[in-house]
């Protein structure tokens, strides 16, 4: 079972896995030996980011212990923000990921936040998405690209390029550009054609789009 695009919208979310038989009226698994994949962008435009997120990740574990599996795809709204383009979030997404207690990080934070010109009130937001921040060290334990037996499941797309380049390769480097912000955004996923934003399978309409790509 795969679902596209959430973007902070938990009742959508909860209204899908339910219409799919995988979790109950009190939102528990219960989807046994279902493997379900949320194909990327569950953050952005809507207020609940935080319960998608901690919903999925409960429902991680209660299909691990059932047989089952739950895996999240990276999208390209993840990316936007862990490169702190937060153009999409909504006014309930500065508060809910994480509180800066510590003086000496906050200090730190707030002098790269001045030099960037961002304002204090994102300053919970840009620790915790930026490289190496708490939420991007989770984030960059789900690839870019998913192999499930034969099926590859990505947001935007793959193209002889992606496959070149090496799917696991893929994952590799943007795992370790997540983890360190040292290290630059890899140049594979730096224009509109990577693999998280990439239409050229919609573009003119899907049908004419997957015929041209799949015929190179």
């Amino acid at each position: 079972v795969v679902v596209g695009d959430v973007h902070g919208d938990a009742e959508a979310l909860s209204k899908c896995l339910r219409i799919a038989d995988l979790i109950d009226e009190d939102g528990r698994w219960c989807g046994g030996e279902t493997h379900f994949v949320q194909l990327g962008d569950f953050l952005d435009r809507g207020d609940d980011e935080k319960r998608v997120w901690d919903m999925m990740m409960r429902l991680q574990m209660e299909a691990r212990r059932a047989g089952g599996r739950v895996d999240v795809v990276l999208g390209n709204h993840e990316l936007m923000n862990v490169e702190l383009d937060f153009r999409y979030v909504t006014d309930n997404g500065w508060d809910d990921w994480g509180d800066l207690e510590d003086d000496e990080e906050f200090a730190f934070i707030q002098k790269q936040m001045e030099a960037l010109c961002y304002p204090s009130f994102m300053a919970d937001r840009i620790c915790a998405f930026k490289p190496g921040g708490d939420m991007t060290s989770r984030l960059a334990d789900m690839p870019v690209v998913l192999q499930v037996g034969d099926t590859v499941l990505v947001h935007g797309g793959i193209r002889n390029v992606h496959v070149e380049f090496g799917l696991e390769e893929l994952n590799r480097v943007t795992r370790r550009w997540m983890l360190d912000e040292t290290v630059s955004k890899p140049v594979v996923l730096s224009n509109g054609e990577s693999p998280v934003w990439t239409r050229v399978y919609s573009t003119p309409c899907p049908h004419e789009g997957s015929l041209a790509e799949l015929s190179v």
